[in-house]
């Protein structure tokens, strides 16, 4: 059942920061008043909005409206689709959030009902719950880890961004999520040396490139007479990133 008219939003600063600090303030406002919306229906993940009234929620006209669409679009910060006469938007994060909902709740009324059905033997009855609620648990987590894409550090943004030269976003994205997590702890403290030796981009590799070619693997030849290592605070933050 939706739960409307929450008490509070339970906004994730550091998601909020990585994903909206590359649009511009008018575009990052705009979309927090989406998601107050969609807050206010009990976090339901979609919200079809008429045209003209969501000229007025952002206070601006129609050509303001469609470059901050776009602006949204491009920037992958939500899904958004066009109707006829509607604008329909959908938050990633609120629809991963309800459906872990519903998993749960699923698996509650299970055990609810494998209780009613068993067996008088209270010792039997004991053991077979226990089973139950211990399958339970592994379904669980089995169900969470397949439907929701669990991002793990570095993550594709970690490195998209410490790279620094955003030609290929989707193509990049696909080799980075075939590299083996060893292979990226090592990328992310051989990117910095890489982009030192190539400060002028038009010399630097584009990522899916970098990625295929494994060129954290490769020498650097470093020609900058301010040359800069990777210092071992910077590591150790990398190792414990990962670690927690």
């Amino acid at each position: 059942m939706i739960k409307k008219n929450l008490p509070y939003i339970d906004l994730y600063v550091g998601d909020w920061i990585k994903d909206c600090s590359i649009l511009s303030c008018e575009a990052e406002g705009a979309w927090l008043r989406i998601v107050m919306k969609l807050h206010s229906k009990g976090k339901q993940s979609a919200i079809k909005i008429p045209s003209k009234s969501l000229q007025n929620l952002w206070s601006v006209n129609e050509d303001k409206m469609n470059l901050i669409l776009k602006e949204l679009e491009f920037n992958e910060i939500c899904d958004i689709s066009y109707h006829t006469g509607f604008i329909e938007f959908t938050s990633r994060r609120y629809l991963k959030e309800n459906k872990i909902s519903e998993i749960r709740s699923k698996a509650r009324k299970s055990g609810y009902d494998k209780k009613k059905d068993s067996t008088n033997d209270l010792q039997i009855k004991n053991k077979n719950l226990q089973n139950t609620d211990n399958d339970n648990d592994i379904d669980i987590d089995n169900d969470i880890v397949n439907d929701i894409d669990i991002e793990i550090i570095p993550t594709f943004f970690d490195f998209w961004n410490l790279y620094d030269y955003k030609i290929g976003k989707e193509k990049t994205r696909k080799v980075w999520n075939k590299t083996p997590q060893k292979e990226r702890e090592l990328i992310m403290v051989h990117v910095p040396l890489y982009k030192n030796s190539t400060s002028d981009k038009k010399y630097r590799k584009h990522p899916a490139t970098y990625l295929n070619q494994k060129s954290w693997y490769d020498e650097i030849i470093n020609n900058n007479k301010n040359e800069t290592t990777v210092s071992q605070e910077y590591q150790n933050e990398i190792i414990s990133k990962l670690q927690s």
